[in-house]
């Protein structure tokens, strides 16, 4: 039988949160902490997700020409199928949940460069990496890809704006209203 302990040290957080405000306790509800099987489960499903919507990107790319953003893509995905594997032996599933959230991150800040930089349409996809973190870790691990994400989007915005080094897009214009899309 195994005892799952949600705290490290002391007395559980909903004992110190009674005694420290005990008419508040009474009325709100206590939240038990979710077991590391329902965070391997969200993880699978997160790593899962993003092999299968990035396909058809690298098939898009491909029939761009932009072979460099289908060659991440690939690597994205061969990387995620890494960390499936990894992820049944893992005791810790959150610190997965991390790393694939990084490696999304690292792809769409790649996209962003080779798409055209702030005012590209493909910029938007920012937003996924903290949502994310959200759904598959939690909400303290959000704020940390949040801060990432709006300090990534600045040093974009301050490049488009001071113009020092110009991202232009390896999009062909005849398919950039198909990417605008996607």
């Amino acid at each position: 039988m195994v005892i799952i302990r949600p705290w490290k040290y002391g007395a559980p957080v909903e004992e110190k949160f009674s005694q420290a405000f005990p008419r508040l306790a009474d009325i709100t509800p206590s939240i038990a902490p979710e077991p590391s099987d329902w965070i391997r489960d969200r993880v699978r499903w997160g790593l899962l997700c993003v092999l299968l919507l990035g396909a058809p990107f690298v098939f898009l790319y491909m029939w761009s020409g932009v072979y460099s953003l289908a060659l991440a893509h690939v690597i994205a995905s061969l990387g995620c199928v890494v960390l499936l594997r990894v992820l049944r032996r893992v005791r810790r599933p959150e610190l997965l949940g991390e790393v694939g959230i990084g490696l999304l991150f690292l792809l769409l800040v790649y996209s962003a460069t080779v798409t055209g930089g702030f005012y590209s349409a493909s910029f938007t996809w920012f937003l996924v990496a903290p949502v994310g973190a959200a759904v598959l870790v939690g909400h303290w691990v959000s704020v940390r890809w949040t801060a990432l994400a709006v300090g990534i989007a600045l040093v974009f915005w301050v490049d488009s704006l001071t113009l020092r080094i110009t991202v232009e897009s390896q999009i062909p214009i005849t398919d950039q209203p198909v990417h605008s899309l996607a």
